[in-house]
């Protein structure tokens, strides 16, 4: 069992970090090396959210599941369970698949996606304040491992309110400075056309330069923004009656310069 010492180590080094001024790659990176220490994990997965849709932003993962991105990012949309919007919030509550289904983790409809890896359980916890949501972390724990357990949850909440103003002040962050002449002059709308399995099937020429400053999913599917796949996502969740959200999302480009993404049927 993590000791308190060890928790209040945690916690000191994870609000150095929020007010380390850094940007938020770089911000949940730290993070997720404190939190290591404290509740033991094998893959991860952190978006950030637009505060007011929910929709999910510049995400961070570390796992084995590259080669099938795509139906990850729609499983987990269209999930109820221990879902991002149903999660606790003000205070946050870190909640496990486990704790929520029991015995019967076929319950979550990703459970099926899960056990192909190995996954035997996963650490879930959204990151709000009274401005809105800054987003979520999944911990994942793989073959071998125990289930997590109560106190490991509460040492994950211990330090959730400290993530959330240091999500929020990052994202503050990138409002600071205007954007050089001609940032963006060329980037005229654009439009994307998916399938149901998230892949691009048709854009308008103007959509190269937007698709230049989103951040790419890694491979095979690095020609589709993460972005993309999160806020088409989102569509697919509000057209199957799991969550009401609209499907928009806000990116921050670079050099205080936003994107507005919206998904239609």
């Amino acid at each position: 069992m993590t000791s308190q010492w060890a928790l209040r180590r945690c916690l000191d080094r994870v609000e150095e970090l929020g007010g380390a001024g850094l940007e938020s790659h770089a911000y949940r990176a730290g993070v997720l090396g404190e939190l290591h220490a404290v509740v033991g994990h094998d893959a991860w997965v952190w978006p950030l959210a637009d505060p007011v849709t929910t929709v999910g932003v510049a995400p961070m993962a570390q796992g084995p599941f590259a080669g099938e991105l795509p139906a990850l990012i729609s499983l987990r949309y269209r999930t109820a369970v221990n879902r991002w919007t149903a999660l606790p919030v003000n205070p946050s509550r870190a909640v496990s698949l486990k704790q929520r289904v029991g015995d019967v983790p076929g319950r979550s409809a990703l459970w099926g996606f899960l056990s192909r890896y190995g996954v035997v359980d996963v650490l879930s916890i959204a990151f709000a304040d009274r401005w809105g949501l800054w987003g979520w972390l999944e911990l994942w724990r793989g073959q071998g491992r125990s289930d997590f357990s109560i106190a490991e949850a509460q040492g994950l909440q211990t330090m959730s309110a400290a993530i959330a103003t240091g999500l929020r002040n990052c994202s503050a962050r990138e409002f600071q400075g205007g954007a050089p002449d001609g940032f963006t002059s060329g980037h005229r709308q654009a439009v994307l056309v998916l399938d149901e399995e998230l892949s691009i099937v048709g854009q308008t020429e103007s959509a190269a330069l937007w698709l230049d400053l989103l951040q790419r999913a890694p491979r095979p599917y690095n020609g589709v923004p993460a972005e993309v796949l999160n806020v088409a996502a989102q569509l697919m969740a509000v057209e199957c009656g799991v969550d009401a959200h609209p499907a928009r999302s806000r990116v921050h480009v670079g050099s205080g310069v936003w994107a507005s993404l919206s998904a239609a049927g």
